[in-house]
């Protein structure tokens, strides 16, 4: 079981949460892609494809790329830095017409709050802040080995349809 930090509520159950120690970045052919993994060996990985902008607000957050000016989400980091504003956690809770779902937990003058936010804005934030990120188990997938690969794409050469 993970302890979640503070900032109440919580939109996942403690028993159902898995704190999130990886996260990566690729471009493929679908686009660009982000998965979150528990630690770099773990077997279940949620995998989301994103948008050009997402994707370089988390290549800066994890060292990747240094663009000459502040992205967008580091200009609003900037404006909020001065208004009492202090983060918590992020937690990605749900899939709702194949869109994940997340919320930003965080206190607002002493205040818990909470808001819903794209999973993709929310990771830039998270890891530029050093939050916690949270995920629901339900959503995690497991990979396939390279031979359980290989069986299943020798079955599905070998269906008519």
């Amino acid at each position: 079981m993970t302890d979640i930090p503070s900032v109440e509520p919580v939109a996942i159950a403690k028993e159902e949460a898995v704190k999130i120690e990886f996260v990566t970045l690729a471009t493929e052919e679908q686009g660009h892609k982000v998965t979150l993994k528990e630690t770099a060996e773990a077997q279940g990985q949620v995998e989301m494809f994103i948008g050009g902008s997402e994707f370089a607000s988390i290549a800066k957050e994890l060292g990747l790329i240094q663009p000459p000016r502040p992205l967008t989400h580091e200009v609003y980091l900037n404006l909020l830095d001065g208004l009492e504003v202090d983060f918590g956690r992020l937690e990605i809770y749900g899939l709702k017409d194949n869109a994940f779902l997340a919320k930003l937990f965080f206190s607002k003058k002493g205040q818990p709050e909470e808001m819903e936010i794209r999973p993709s804005d929310g990771l830039a934030l998270a890891l530029h802040h050093h939050l916690p990120i949270f995920l629901n188990r339900r959503l995690l997938k497991g990979t396939l080995s390279a031979r359980d690969r290989e069986t299943l794409e020798d079955l599905v050469k070998t269906v008519k349809f």
